[in-house]
């Protein structure tokens, strides 16, 4: 074989390859992506915690083992947890079906969620399954102050005891509990206790004990 005829062999062969190349890249390029999910969560003022689990799902065409009596759908399913379902054995929080996407909703209580979280929301489809994992952590610790009396004030007895906490929000009626301790906080040391209804919650050991207080000879009556 000549060299021109060798060069010609050469440049149809390389030519055969890239049409192959570009038709098999166009054949992946066409294949279904899949099932996906996305989980969402929204932390709320009233101390409702809503994740919601979306997916979008392909379509697949099935036949017969003839190449006949053929059938497409895009149905799939999606699934929420609060955990790893194979480690906590949870039943899911929500679940949906649909034609081409579905979403649903769980809804928890902040109050109840302290520290971190994973969420898992699963779609699948035709094609398989997909997962999101949303991480969510929380800090839920109250913060206190003492008003009254002051940092470092020398006091004659009688006095009052005035303070306020500041819950995060919760679902539940009983926000917190505030307890009153003078010196450490061992229960024979305990004061005064008072359960709040409200995130900011104020507390007076006058008003819950009727009476005012010294550290060295006990409650004092309220005139």
């Amino acid at each position: 074989m000549s060299a021109p005829e060798r060069k010609r062999h050469r440049n149809l062969a390389l030519l055969t390859f890239f049409h192959s190349l570009i038709f098999f890249i166009f054949l992946q390029g066409s294949v279904a992506l899949g099932a996906s999910a996305l989980v969402d969560v929204s932390v709320q003022g009233d101390g409702a915690v809503v994740v919601t689990v979306s997916g979008s799902f392909e379509s697949c065409t099935r036949c017969d083992s003839n190449g006949e009596n053929c059938t497409t759908t895009n149905s799939g399913n999606v699934s929420l947890y609060l955990g790893q379902p194979w480690v906590s054995g949870t039943r899911p929080a929500c679940e949906a079906r649909g034609n081409g996407s579905a979403s649903c909703s769980g809804t928890w209580d902040r109050g109840k969620l302290h520290g971190k979280h994973g969420f898992y929301g699963y779609a699948s489809d035709c094609t398989g399954t997909d997962e999101d994992i949303y991480v969510l952590t929380l800090d839920n610790t109250p913060t206190v102050a003492i008003t009254s009396p002051a940092d470092g004030a020398i006091l004659s007895a009688p006095f009052d005891i005035i303070g306020t906490a500041t819950f995060k929000s919760t679902l539940e009626p009983v926000k917190g509990t505030i307890n009153l301790y003078i010196d450490d906080a061992y229960w024979w040391n305990l004061r005064a206790s008072k359960s709040c209804r409200s995130e900011v919650c104020s507390l007076s050991h006058q008003e819950i004990k009727n009476c005012w207080t010294s550290p060295m000879e006990g409650p004092i009556p309220s005139s």
